[in-house]
């Protein structure tokens, strides 16, 4: 089984574009915590592979629809809430 977990940039914008830690991200594993072969491949030998999609700030939810894409919604500054769509190996920041 696939779980997705959501990792806040606790604060700090700039790490939510760190692949080298979990905040700010959108993680990817198996039910016994191993990483799914087909998780991005990212450019940098300190990312973390377990990493889905990164640059996420102030999450507040996420869901799948019924075609089991994920979706996720954004408390943005000053009225800037955006819904998003999830995709493998993309930066939301």
């Amino acid at each position: 089984m696939v779980r997705l977990l959501t990792v806040g940039e606790r604060g700090d914008r700039v790490q939510a574009q760190n692949l080298s830690n979990h905040n700010g991200s959108i993680v990817r594993i198996q039910r016994n915590s191993g990483v799914l072969p087909d998780n991005p491949k990212w450019p940098t030998v300190e990312a973390l592979p377990e990493i889905w999609s990164y640059g996420h700030s102030n999450l507040q939810s996420t869901a799948l629809d019924a075609d089991g894409n994920l979706w996720a919604v954004k408390q943005g500054a000053r009225g800037g809430d955006e819904v998003n769509r999830i995709r493998k190996g993309r930066n939301y920041g």
